[in-house]
C-alpha cells in the first residue's frame, strides 16, 4: 500500500476541493429562478386578494340595492293573482270536450268537476250497459292527454231496462290531465282555501 499522508493517488478524497466556477454560476442561476418564481407567486396572491376584496364590495353593494320585501298583505294578494291567472289559463272547454268526444249515444255525461290545483277531474254520468261503460273507460285510458283514469263509483239501476246487460249504470270516474297534473298549482290551492 502507498502512503496516505504524502498525497498519493489513493488519498485524493482527503484533499480540499474548490468549487468550480460553473457550479457557482449554476447555483446563482437557481437562486435567481427561485426568487423570480417567488415574486410571481406573491404578485398572483396580491391579485387574488384584490379580486376577493372587490367581490366582497360588490356583494355589499348588491345587498344594499335590493328592493324592499313585500308586506304580508301584498304577498298574499300576489299569490292570489297568480292563482287566478293559473286557473284562467286552464283550457276548460277543451278538457270537457276531451271527455265528451269519447262518449257515445250509450254514455251520457251529467257532471264535470275539475280540480285545477290537483290537475284532476271527476266526471259523473250514465252508461247504458256494462260494455258501454267499459268501452268508455278504455277510450279514456288510451287517450295520451289523460293519466290515471279510475272508476270511483258505479251503481247499476235495475228495473229500468229489460235486459240486465243493458241496465243503466250511474258512474263517477276520475283522471289527471296534461301538464297540470305534473306541476300542481300551489297558488290555486291558496285561492280555493279563501273564505267566501
Amino acid at each position: 500500500m502507498r502512503d496516505v499522508a504524502h498525497g498519493h493517488p489513493y488519498n485524493d478524497f482527503l484533499s480540499p476541493r474548490r468549487w468550480p466556477v460553473a457550479g457557482l454560476g449554476l447555483a446563482a442561476l437557481a437562486l435567481l429562478v427561485l426568487l423570480w418564481q417567488g415574486s410571481l407567486a406573491l404578485r398572483d396572491f396580491n391579485a387574488l386578494q384584490s379580486q376577493r376584496a372587490g367581490l366582497v364590495s360588490l356583494q355589499r353593494q348588491a345587498s344594499a340595492v335590493r328592493p324592499p320585501a313585500m308586506s304580508a298583505e301584498d304577498s298574499k294578494r300576489h299569490r292570489l293573482v297568480e292563482a287566478l291567472a293559473a286557473y284562467m289559463a286552464t283550457p276548460w272547454d277543451s278538457l270537457l270536450g276531451l271527455f265528451e268526444v269519447h262518449a257515445s249515444a250509450r254514455v251520457v255525461l251529467s257532471k264535470f268537476m275539475p280540480d285545477a290545483a290537483e290537475g284532476r277531474v271527476e266526471v259523473s254520468g250514465r252508461a247504458y250497459g256494462s260494455a258501454a261503460l267499459g268501452d268508455y273507460l278504455l277510450a279514456l285510458e288510451h287517450d295520451p292527454r289523460l293519466r290515471g283514469v279510475l272508476l270511483h263509483h258505479h251503481e247499476v239501476q235495475r228495473g229500468e231496462a229489460d235486459a240486465a246487460a243493458n241496465a243503466p249504470i250511474d258512474f263517477t270516474l276520475g283522471a289527471a290531465w296534461g301538464d297540470a297534473a305534473q306541476a300542481k298549482s300551489a297558488p290555486l290551492a291558496a285561492l280555493t282555501d279563501q273564505p267566501r
